[in-house]
């Protein structure tokens, strides 16, 4: 290689000065140019190819590492959401975690307690009702006998069934739908009963028959021809055959 009088090799002092090297100064090829002559501009176009492919390959590691740098950011953002979504704190945590059978077979465990809870939840629900049903019906008949045995019925129960017909619950309040749809106790629907059908009452000193023949409380004849009533025939027939028989012969029915 040949030396040059100017303290450097063309190859190795020249290298060093490219790429940031010896000496310090930055060196000015123009002192060159008379001794070099007609190879200066050669000297000088290699010169700065070799600082381009310098200044390239510096950006290219700079650029290369901001790349690195980003990527490895947002992976470390990927590895924190799936971290977060299985419940660990850190990677150290993921060997603590059942494998994918398992987890499968956990969540299959899971899905069968939920539906055994969903049942016997509705089944609570059921029960909660009947008793609930059962409660409002044993008040009711309670109720309804409790009315009817402060009036002397010939036939108590064809009155609780009157009476039964027309109770209806509001909210937890126990009421009777009378006549117009009039909402009364159901205390006063015996006594309406008692008023409204005095075939159904027992006539004071008449044996319990529920039949005077003349007088101011005389009962309506469901035979007459005023006061025809089939449904009282039946009824009264059924709960007092002997006053059905005397009314029906008061009427000259056959």
């Amino acid at each position: 290689m040949r030396t040059v009088n100017y303290g450097f090799t063309t190859a190795g002092h020249l290298g060093r000065v490219i790429n940031g090297g010896m000496p310090t100064n930055p060196m000015n090829l123009d002192q060159f140019k008379d001794t070099l002559g007609d190879k200066f501009e050669s000297l000088q176009e290699y010169v700065s190819d070799l600082q381009a492919q310098r200044d390239a390959a510096r950006k290219e590691s700079i650029d290369g590492r901001k790349t690195l740098k980003a990527k490895a950011a947002e992976q470390e953002v990927v590895i924190a959401r799936m971290l977060e979504k299985l419940g660990v704190q850190s990677p150290d945590d993921l060997d603590s975690l059942p494998d994918g059978k398992g987890q499968a077979e956990a969540a299959k465990q899971l899905e069968a307690r939920i539906k055994r809870a969903e049942r016997e939840r509705d089944e609570a629900i059921k029960a909660r009702e009947t008793v609930e049903q059962n409660y409002r019906e044993t008040r009711k008949q309670a109720a309804i006998a409790q009315a009817v045995s402060k009036h002397q019925f010939t036939d108590p129960d064809i009155a609780s069934m009157l009476i039964e017909r027309g109770v209806q619950f509001e909210g937890d309040e126990m009421v009777f739908r009378g006549d117009g749809g009039k909402l009364i106790p159901i205390d006063e629907a015996a006594a309406w009963i008692a008023s409204t059908r005095p075939t159904l009452v027992k006539a004071q000193g008449g044996g319990g028959s529920g039949y005077r023949d003349g007088g101011p409380a005389q009962a309506k004849n469901p035979w007459a021809k005023d006061t025809l009533n089939l449904t009282e025939q039946i009824m009264l027939t059924q709960s007092n055959p002997q006053l059905a028989a005397q009314m029906k012969a008061a009427a000259g029915a056959n």
